[in-house]
């Protein structure tokens, strides 16, 4: 997957095209979707906000959810990784010759006012990676076909069930071979995080 990244934002090449959208709409209609993204992501309004400036302005409402898209991706990332304004005017030069200098400025300003409250959302909701709390494990033995002859020994396999706060239980299942590889890597990430913290 293609990515575009500065300072540890990153967009996909899908979400970029549909931010270079806002260039294509009038002043008016292009700050309006920009502000009402972000009350949307806020949860100040509902998605049937940004459908409504479809009607309103006259927008292609396809484009305006490629848009919608690309605008929301940019601000949460920028609020994941606690973008200031700055940062993110510098990240939104590459777009200059796309999106008038206008826009930029008003999608920096609009972010900034916003970003705490979206910052405050995210760190509530499951954006972030869940933490691992217990891992249970089982030997099973499963057997060729659906019989179950006497004289053909039975194959074992690993069940690995692994419980988070905030996710379901994923439960995995391995064969030997794999389940000693797993153990090889969690290995090596052990060694790796005893190197860095040595340092």
């Amino acid at each position: 997957l293609t990515t575009f990244s500065v300072r540890q934002m990153e967009i996909c090449k899908e979400a970029s095209e549909g931010l270079k959208g806002i260039g294509t709409f009038e002043e008016k209609a292009g700050a309006a979707v920009i502000k009402t993204t972000l009350q949307i992501l806020c949860q100040e309004k509902s998605r049937d906000a940004i459908e409504a400036l479809a009607t309103k302005h006259s927008l292609d409402p396809l484009e305006l959810k490629n848009t919608f898209s690309g605008l929301s991706i940019l601000f949460l990332e920028a609020a994941k990784h606690n973008t200031s304004e700055g940062a993110l005017g510098a990240f939104l030069e590459d777009y200059e010759s796309a999106i008038p200098k206008a826009f930029i400025d008003l999608m920096c300003q609009a972010f900034a006012a916003k970003s705490q409250a979206l910052r405050d959302i995210l760190g509530a909701t499951n954006f972030r990676l869940p933490y691992l709390q217990e891992i249970t494990w089982r030997l099973d033995h499963e057997y060729e076909g659906k019989d179950r002859p006497t004289d053909k020994p039975s194959l074992p396999c690993y069940s690995l069930k692994f419980q988070s706060q905030q996710a379901k239980p994923l439960t995995v299942h391995c064969a030997p071979e794999q389940m000693q590889d797993l153990l090889s890597k969690l290995e090596d990430a052990i060694a790796q995080v005893g190197r860095i913290s040595q340092q």
